[in-house]
């Protein structure tokens, strides 16, 4: 097989992936939303750092277990989280 044949099909898998993974945080994205209009109607405050370190601590075993660099990961969802916080923020 050549080179490009060989690294064209594993870069249409990172391809597949990418789209995947947007989808993935768009879904999380639209039910932080209702999570955030769920918190306004019963006057909840939008961030709730309990829930964010189950959250850090979850996706860091999930990373150790798939044999992945779990600091980076992390960060990865400090990201994610902050984009879902500013979803529930939209719906004060």
């Amino acid at each position: 097989m050549t080179y490009e044949k060989e690294i064209g099909a594993l870069r249409e898998k990172i391809n597949m992936l990418n789209v995947e993974i947007v989808k993935n945080i768009a879904e999380r994205v639209m039910v932080a939303m209702k999570i955030g209009a769920v918190k306004h109607r019963h006057n909840k405050p939008i961030e709730d750092r309990n829930r964010e370190e189950k959250i850090h601590q979850q996706v860091r075993g999930l990373a150790e277990e798939a044999g992945i660099d779990s600091e980076s990961v992390e960060r990865v969802f400090m990201e994610i989280i902050a984009l879902c916080t500013r979803a529930e923020r939209e719906q004060e």
